[in-house]
């Protein structure tokens, strides 16, 4: 059942409008501890759909990460992952999530993995993943209890 509820939720992401993509990814990153007040303004579209900004991870913003969040449905390459490094340097920045409702490939994977900059790659499925850990366009549905016998129960009652 999570499967299919994922794959229903990467379906709405990836043709989602900007505005409605730019949200789950907002409320994500709040979910995940970014800086509130600061989050949402600071995000700009590009003309292939894409959205990015900086983001402080506390209230003073002494630590920010930059993000790219985009809609894909092929592979993200190693090319895209360089750019991406490059716009860290350019905004003086050292950490990077960039996410993508598609995958990458195994260059990009591993040139994140070894880039001097602390890079995290989120594809689709991390993506589903992680905005149901956080309950972001998701609702519980259903809660069912399970309950087993207490044994303590008994022994406290005689003892």
């Amino acid at each position: 059942m999570n499967d299919t509820l994922r794959e229903k939720l990467l379906d709405l992401v990836s043709g989602a409008g900007p505005a409605s993509f730019e949200k789950p990814i907002t409320d994500l990153m709040l979910g995940l501890g970014y800086e509130t007040d600061k989050l949402c303004a600071n995000f700009k579209r590009t003309v292939d759909g894409e959205i990015e900004g900086d983001k402080s991870q506390d209230s003073l913003g002494s630590d920010v990460i930059h993000l790219r969040a985009r809609k894909n449905s092929v592979r993200v390459g190693v090319e895209k992952i360089r750019e991406f490094a490059g716009a860290l340097d350019e905004r003086g920045t050292t950490k990077g999530v960039f996410i993508t409702t598609g995958e990458f490939d195994e260059e990009a994977v591993s040139h994140a993995q070894n880039s001097s900059k602390r890079l995290v790659l989120i594809d689709g499925d991390e993506l589903t993943r992680l905005l149901v850990k956080h309950g972001v366009a998701v609702r519980c549905h259903r809660t069912i209890e399970l309950v087993k016998i207490d044994a303590d129960y008994f022994d406290e009652a005689d003892g």
